[in-house]
C-alpha cells in the first residue's frame, strides 16, 4: 500500500465537501422522517484489507478498496445484462489492460480519460460494499490504519424516489447513491447521480432531485442544512 499518503492530501483538501452535496443528513440522525419516507437498515461485514494492490474509490475522508478481480467481474456482469451506464464495456477493458495491477489504483483516473464515466466508480463501490466484498478505511486515521469492519446500509425509500446510505455504525456518512427518482428507474450507473432521463442533467432538473430527496426534521426545530458547501 504505497499511495495513501498521497491519497490523504487528496482527501483532505475534498473534505469541506462531502459526498452528501447539499443534501441533509440521514446517517447517525435523530431526526424523524417524513411519513411517506420509509427507512430499514442492514449491518454489512466487510473484508479484511490485504496487502495486495486495489481499486480504489474516495469518498471524503474514506477510501473503498476493491480487488481488481471483484471489480471486473461487477463489470461483466453488467455488461452482459446490458445494466448502468452504456459505457461500462469502456471501463471494463481499461481496466482488464492494466491487470496485474502494480500499485494502488484510483478508480477517477478512468473519469479523467473519459468524464461520461464520472459517478460509475461510485455505483461500482456501492455494489460491492452492499454484499461486504470491499474493504472501507477511514484516512483521517491513517496512521492507525484504521480499517472498519463493518458498516449500516440504509435503503432510503419515499414518493420520490430510493436511496442507498453507506454508514459508520457511529453515524456518520461513508458516502450515498441515488438508485430512482420519481418512479423513473436511472437509466444505469449515470454519469452524474442527477442522471435519470438526462444525457445531462441541468440545473432545473437537480433543483427537482434535491427537492424529491427524502427530508429530515428535528421535532420543533427549523431544518439547517449542515452540508451547503457545495451548491448545485
Amino acid at each position: 500500500m504505497k499511495t495513501f499518503p498521497a491519497i490523504l492530501l487528496l482527501a483532505v483538501a475534498m473534505s469541506g465537501c462531502a459526498s452528501n452535496q447539499g443534501n441533509p443528513p440521514v446517517c447517525g440522525d435523530r431526526g424523524t422522517l417524513r411519513t411517506d419516507t420509509t427507512q430499514t437498515v442492514t449491518s454489512v461485514k466487510l473484508k479484511e484489507r490485504t496487502s495486495a494492490p486495489m481499486l480504489y474509490w474516495i469518498a471524503d475522508h474514506y477510501a473503498v478498496l476493491m480487488s481488481s478481480d471483484s471489480v471486473i467481474n461487477l463489470l461483466q456482469s453488467w455488461a452482459a445484462q446490458e445494466r448502468h451506464s452504456r459505457h461500462t464495456p469502456t471501463l471494463l477493458n481499461w481496466i482488464k489492460a492494466e491487470m496485474p495491477l502494480a500499485d494502488d489504483t484510483d478508480l477517477h483516473k478512468y473519469i479523467i480519460r473519459d468524464a461520461r464515466l464520472e459517478r460509475l466508480p461510485q455505483y461500482i463501490a456501492a455494489a460491492l460494499l452492499e454484499t461486504g466484498d470491499a474493504s472501507v478505511i477511514d484516512l483521517w486515521q491513517l496512521e492507525e490504519a484504521k480499517n472498519l469492519t463493518e458498516i449500516d446500509l440504509l435503503r432510503l425509500e419515499s414518493s420520490g424516489g430510493r436511496w442507498r446510505y453507506f454508514c459508520e455504525p457511529a453515524g456518520e456518512e461513508i458516502f450515498w447513491v441515488t438508485d430512482m427518482i420519481v418512479e423513473l428507474p436511472l437509466q444505469g450507473a449515470p454519469n452524474n447521480r442527477l442522471e435519470f432521463a438526462l444525457a445531462h442533467p441541468t440545473r432545473k432538473s437537480a433543483a427537482l432531485l434535491l427537492a424529491a430527496q427524502p427530508q429530515r426534521y428535528a421535532p420543533g426545530q427549523p431544518h439547517v442544512n449542515p452540508r451547503g458547501c457545495c451548491a448545485l
